[in-house]
């Protein structure tokens, strides 16, 4: 089964994180890129005052999270999300909103945003929020790219295994057929190793979605 974030892995990833900021407001395209360099002092902080330009630039895939405002004329936060979670849906999306109702967070996470943000901003909780999201998205390109490796591995080997070297029955092919078995229990024991990896990975994954979902209800609550 092709997994759903298989396109993640065919962009190559930039060494330094990258980062998206949208927003209508160039108030704030003045001030939270200053306020994300100051905690990401390594990552590369873009703005982007056009919603339309921001779904153009996150479906080239070299993002690794996007900050955007929810109420934006033309083209809203919501479906910007829409937008990228079709081209690229390892991007984490995190929509800011003046918004603080419980039926906006729940929306927000339907829609499959990483986090909801409230403004006015909460400088360490924006922090908390980028850089778990910058881990995530790595995380989720390195399970993809270990998916794909698996995949073709597993291809190879079938193709070995069914017609090994020769389809002479001489014994000269005998012992040259005993080392392709060896070798292919081998790479078949790697393989199993490498899902069990991939397993574990994904309940990372999941259980940091469920952080930031329960994290999100409990700002709401007090």
């Amino acid at each position: 089964m092709i997994s759903p974030y298989a396109v993640c892995a065919s962009v190559p990833l930039a060494a330094p994180p990258a980062i998206l900021v949208v927003d209508d407001d160039p108030a704030t395209l003045e001030v939270l890129p200053a306020i994300l360099s100051r905690s990401f002092p390594h990552a590369e902080i873009e703005p982007c005052a056009s919603a339309r330009l921001a779904a153009a630039k996150l479906a080239d895939g070299h993002y690794d999270a996007a900050i955007t405002d929810l109420m934006m004329p033309h083209f809203n936060g919501f479906a910007l999300l829409s937008h990228v979670l079709k081209a690229r849906p390892c991007t984490p999306i995190l929509l800011m909103t003046g918004e603080k109702e419980m039926e906006a967070v729940e929306q927000t996470f339907r829609y499959g945003a990483f986090d909801f943000v409230p403004k006015p901003l909460d400088r360490d909780r924006l922090t908390w929020s980028v850089n778990l999201a910058i881990k995530t998205h790595r995380l989720r390109r390195r399970i993809e790219e270990r998916r794909l490796y698996v995949t073709q591995l597993r291809e190879v080997m079938n193709r070995r295994w069914k017609k090994p070297l020769s389809q002479q029955t001489t014994s000269a092919v005998e012992p040259s057929r005993a080392l392709i078995g060896a070798t292919f229990d081998r790479a078949e024991a790697a393989v199993r190793q490498s899902e069990k990896l991939i397993e574990r990975a994904e309940r990372m994954l999941r259980r940091r979605q469920e952080q930031v979902q329960h994290d999100a209800w409990q700002r709401l609550k007090h």
